[in-house]
Parts: structure tokens; C-alpha cells; sequence
């Protein structure tokens, strides 16, 4: 484009400044809502993929298959001891055990107890997830029952500028113990289904006869393989290893494998994979907000187009007299297209500046830290710019400069692309309003389904309900706990207290130990007990 073809596209804007607003405001607003999903969408189907080696690891799923139960589909939790029967049964499989995270510990400083996230793990955990290490030895970080591994945020917060490296610090998890920091592995991103801060060895004394019950949840295990198909010929063979250990969840004359299987699922699956009966809502959330990021922007897209060529026939006399100062019609297609694809990039750098402003906002609400690599997102609207542009300038570019000069002076009116033009007008705004119609549906039921999630009766009355999850920490001693109850009892502001120990909200433990029935062989139905 020469600098005549610039001024003329300048004074078209300024002429016509409701129609700039509308039209490049518009395709601005619809790229930076595409920008901000398309920024939601993508950080949701990273989960782990930072982690070295992430397509080699595998979490262990259990699939519970029981009819008309609230229990049945895959849960990414096992038994605590799956892990070592499965070596039993295989030996030189490659697997750890992940018990605890998001913020299941406390380490006591100075009679000050500060919630971290902390996890008992198998020795050979850097073997199965190799966190990216600043400090220490991966091979030996975990080997002896006494270390500890903790994320840079910990180190800074306990150790300052010292060395982490040999500082001890005491933990309280299923009890209190003193470790020795043995390394120190880099932060995890937000972008992680594992809350991790502080690993200890998993070492026999901490478990239970419980956790080797078939039936029960304990923990997370994962499992590592070389390649995808090896996975998947393991994966065969679990059927058979469940019906031969898990004899004591099949019913008479039954298999285990009936009741219950397990599955491998890999680890890049993991934030996004149903658990549970009826649980797909995560999938189906990212893939509806995508969608919906697509049409906005296919909406805008369409607006632009419909006002472009709407008001490309007011432009017929200039065309006209261009031709008549020489200009052919290669010259004529060439201006228009430019001009489009330049306004395109104009609305591209809008909605750019706009997804900036709003990320902080996005990332508040949300939790998120969503930002927006220019590397990827520059090159996209450069081709955004182009594609639309030769979108919306096509038309009016091949329809104007094929007017005669002479026909265009002499007529009263500028031609308006005839009845094609009104049509390719008429679809367009069709298809826009249809989709902008099936927001509104959409946006309506949403709102229906928040409202009911929000107003309806669970059965207890949360307004003034408060849970102390403190509570369930070893580091508060048992025959503390009655006297703590009766001074929280005994705060004007309290009604009443009590204590469970699993409290609403998902904090705490239960278990599921086997039942015996009076006059009934065998062990009896699993039942899981909650103490109030």
C-alpha cells in the first residue's frame, strides 16, 4: 500500500467513526475473549506436561463396576499396598506410592505449627517422577527413613539464605518425626494435580493393615514404562492379578475383576479424566469454553465481514474515480485488501491489549496465572489479520473495481453489489444472530444450574458453619482435643461443636474395614465407619 492508499483508509475511519468503533471494537473484543479461552483452554491441557519424561508415567486408576452404586467408575486412587504386590507378581516393575499433598502436614518451628504440603513417598520417587532437583542426589535424596526433600518456596521460608541442605526440620504427618533435608527440587507450577512441597520416605512403620485391605482408597500410586505399548501389555495383565489378590471383594462363585479393576491412565490425563460415576465435568467445561472462545470469535469475524462489504458500495465513486486518474483494476483489488488486512491488524493489537488488561482479572478469579506467550500468540494474529482480512476485502475489492467508472458518475446512487451482495449480507447476519441466539440459550441455562447448585438443600445448613481442620492433625494430642472442644463450646460466638473424623467438606479420614455378620461366614460386607 503507497502512502495515497493509507490517507484514504485514515479518512474512511475518521469520516465514518461509529462504524471504526463498531466494526474494529467488535473483532478487538471477540480476539481478546478468543485469546483469554484459548489461554484457559491450553494451560488446563498442560497438566504435567512439564514434568521430564511425563508421557512415561502412568497413574493407577481403580474401577469400581458395582450396579446402582455411588462408588462405581475410575477413582486415581488404590490401595496402600498395591504397589508391593504388584512387584511381587512382576518383579522389576517401576512404581511409587504418593500418600498425602495439599497441605496434609505441618512443620513445627518455635511451638508454631505452619501447614505445608506434604507427602510420605516411596525411596525410589525421583526414579518414577523426576522433579527437576537445584540441590541433592535424585538416586539417594529419599534412601534413608530420616531425609526429606523440600521445593524452593519451603527452603526460602525456614532456612533464609543458609544452605537447606542438612537443616533438620520436624514434621507433623500421621506423627511427629525430625528430618534431615536431603535436596531441594524446583517449585511446582500451578499447572500440576500434585500438591507437593515436602516429601518423606514411605516406610513400613507408617502404614497400617488397612491400607493392604482390597477395597480400600489409601493413596496415589504410578507406575513408569518406556514406551506406550509396554503399558498396555501390563496393562492386560491386571485383570488376572486382581481375581488372584483381591479374592476377598468377589461375591460367591464370582471374580474379583467383577466388582473391581484396575486401569492405567496416563499421567498427562490425570486433571482432566472423569472420576467417579457422573463426574465428566471438567472435560466438558474446558471443551465448552473453547467453544465458546471459537464462536465469539467466528462471530466477530462475521460481523466484520457483514459491515465490510455492507458499506463497501459507498466507496463505488472513489473507485470510480481512481480509474479515471489510471488506476486498473490489480491496483484497485490490491487497496482494498490491504486495507482490510490493516484494519484486521488494528482490531488484532486492540484485542491483544485488551486480553492483557483483562488476564490479571481472569487470574484473580480463577487462581490462575495465565500469560500470554507472545511467540505463539504474535504469529496467530498475524495470520488472524490476513485470513480475515482477505475474508472481508475480497468481496468488495473483485465487486467495486469491476464497475465501470463512467456508469458509477452518471448513476444517482451508489451500486450495492446487486442481489448476490444482499444475499451473502442476509446469510451472513443469519448465521450471526443464530449463534449469538445459542449464546444466549446457553448463557441462560448456566446460570439456571448455578442457581440451583447454589440454592439447594444438602441436607445440613451450611450458613454459619465453620470446620477446623486442625483438628485431625497428629501434633494435637488426643487427650487435648475433648478440652479444646469444650473451650471452643464455650465461646459466646459458638452455638454448638462437635467432632467427626470425616468433616464436611472432605477433611479428615474414615475407614472400611470388613464387617462379620451373626450367623454368616466369611468377613462380611465392607462398610465404611464415621466416629461423630
Amino acid at each position: 500500500m503507497n502512502r495515497f492508499a493509507l490517507l484514504s483508509l485514515y479518512r474512511s475511519l475518521v469520516r465514518h467513526k461509529l462504524y471504526a468503533a463498531l466494526n474494529i471494537g467488535g473483532l478487538a473484543v471477540g480476539i481478546a475473549v478468543f485469546l483469554i479461552l484459548g489461554l484457559y483452554v491450553r494451560f488446563e491441557t498442560s497438566y504435567e506436561k512439564w514434568l521430564p519424561d511425563h508421557d512415561k508415567v502412568y497413574v493407577v486408576q481403580t474401577v469400581w463396576t458395582i450396579p446402582d452404586s455411588p462408588v462405581s467408575g475410575p477413582i486415581p486412587w488404590t490401595m496402600g499396598g498395591l504397589i508391593d504386590q504388584l512387584r511381587e507378581d512382576f518383579p522389576g516393575v517401576v512404581g511409587a506410592r504418593i500418600n498425602g499433598g495439599d497441605r496434609a502436614g505441618t512443620i513445627l518451628t518455635d511451638g508454631r505449627g505452619t501447614r505445608v504440603d506434604a507427602a510420605q513417598v516411596d525411596a525410589n520417587f525421583f526414579q518414577v517422577m523426576p522433579l527437576p532437583l537445584v540441590a541433592g542426589d535424585a538416586a539417594t535424596a529419599l534412601a534413608q527413613p530420616g531425609n526429606a526433600a523440600i521445593d524452593e518456596k519451603t527452603a526460602r521460608a525456614f532456612f533464609g539464605n543458609r544452605d537447606p541442605i542438612g537443616q533438620t526440620l520436624v514434621l507433623s504427618m500421621d506423627k511427629v518425626r525430625t528430618y534431615r533435608v536431603s535436596a531441594v527440587f524446583r517449585d511446582l507450577p500451578k499447572n500440576t494435580e500434585f500438591k507437593l512441597s515436602v516429601l518423606v520416605p514411605l516406610t513400613r512403620e507408617m502404614t497400617s493393615d488397612y491400607w493392604y485391605h482390597w477395597g480400600s482408597s489409601a493413596l496415589r500410586t504410578v507406575m513408569r514404562f518406556e514406551t506406550p505399548e509396554a503399558a498396555r501389555t501390563f496393562e492386560g495383565k491386571l485383570t488376572a492379578f486382581v481375581d488372584r489378590r483381591g479374592k476377598d471383594l468377589a461375591n460367591p462363585g464370582g471374580k474379583a475383576s467383577e466388582m473391581q479393576h484396575l486401569k492405567l491412565l496416563p499421567l498427562t490425563d490425570l486433571h482432566l479424566a472423569p472420576q467417579g460415576q457422573d463426574s465428566g465435568t471438567a472435560k466438558m467445561t474446558v471443551a465448552t469454553l473453547g467453544l465458546v472462545g471459537v464462536l465469539t470469535l467466528l462471530i466477530a469475524v462475521i460481523n466484520y465481514i457483514n459491515l465490510a462489504t455492507a458499506r463497501s458500495g459507498l466507496r463505488a465513486r472513489e473507485v470510480a474515480m481512481r480509474k479515471v486518474l489510471g488506476a486498473d483494476r490489480g491496483v484497485l483489488v490490491r487497496q482494498f485488501l490491504g486495507e482490510a488486512v490493516l484494519t484486521v491488524a488494528i482490531a488484532a493489537l486492540g484485542g491483544l491489549i485488551l486480553a492483557e488488561l483483562g488476564l490479571p482479572l481472569v487470574n484473580a478469579a480463577g487462581g490462575l496465572s495465565l500469560t500470554i506467550p507472545y511467540g505463539v500468540v504474535v504469529p496467530a494474529l498475524v495470520v488472524l489479520s490476513l485470513v480475515v482480512g482477505v475474508l472481508a476485502g475480497v468481496y468488495p475489492a473483485i465487486l467495486l473495481s469491476r464497475f465501470p467508472a463512467a456508469a458509477v458518475l452518471a448513476s444517482s446512487r451508489s451500486p450495492g453489489g446487486g442481489r448476490a451482495g444482499t444475499r451473502i449480507r442476509e446469510l451472513l447476519v443469519i448465521g450471526q444472530f443464530g449463534l449469538a441466539i445459542a449464546f444466549m440459550i446457553g448463557t441462560a441455562v448456566l446460570v439456571a444450574q448455578t442457581r440451583h447448585i447454589r440454592s439447594t438443600d444438602l441436607g445440613f445448613q451450611r450458613e454459619s458453619l465453620l470446620v477446623l481442620t486442625s483438628m485431625v492433625d497428629p501434633a494435637v494430642p488426643q487427650d487435648r482435643k475433648a478440652s479444646i472442644l469444650t473451650a471452643i463450646r464455650a465461646l459466646p460466638q459458638v452455638k454448638d461443636a462437635t467432632i467427626d473424623t470425616p468433616a464436611i467438606g472432605g477433611s479428615g479420614e474414615s475407614t472400611n474395614p470388613h464387617m462379620p455378620l451373626p450367623g454368616v461366614s466369611g468377613q462380611g460386607p465392607s462398610l465404611t465407619w464415621v466416629l461423630v
